[in-house]
């Protein structure tokens, strides 16, 4: 029985390639093949693109930051500045105003 199979299965064989049959699958079939293999390397290079992109933007995105930081610490010394002469400005406004009411309490009591 395995003789009958094997003589079968050649003879078809032979008779379809008289065809040409088994030669085109086996072209076809390459040519499937190549075409799949084709847009493997395809994805492949454009998901490196990416990938090579999205590693550029984290790379500005973190010097971005940094300035931010940088900025917003200037910022933040100048505020400190600004608060500091704020409160000097306050202190000296106090003064002269306890200095001013001093000065009319006395000349209301006549001893200026």
């Amino acid at each position: 029985m395995n003789e009958k199979i094997i003589t079968e299965s050649g003879n078809f064989i032979a008779s379809a390639d008289k065809w040409g049959v088994t030669g085109l699958s086996v072209f076809f079939t390459l040519i499937i093949i190549g075409v799949v293999f084709f847009f493997m390397w395809f994805i492949v290079k454009e998901l490196k693109r990416s990938v090579d992109g999205n590693t550029e933007a984290i790379k500005d995105s973190g010097e971005i930051s940094k300035e931010i930081v940088k900025t917003l610490s200037q910022h933040n010394e100048k505020a400190n500045l600004t608060a500091q002469i704020t409160d000097k400005i306050s202190k000296t406004q106090d003064e002269i105003h306890s200095d001013v009411k001093e000065i009319l309490r006395r000349t209301e009591n006549g001893k200026f």
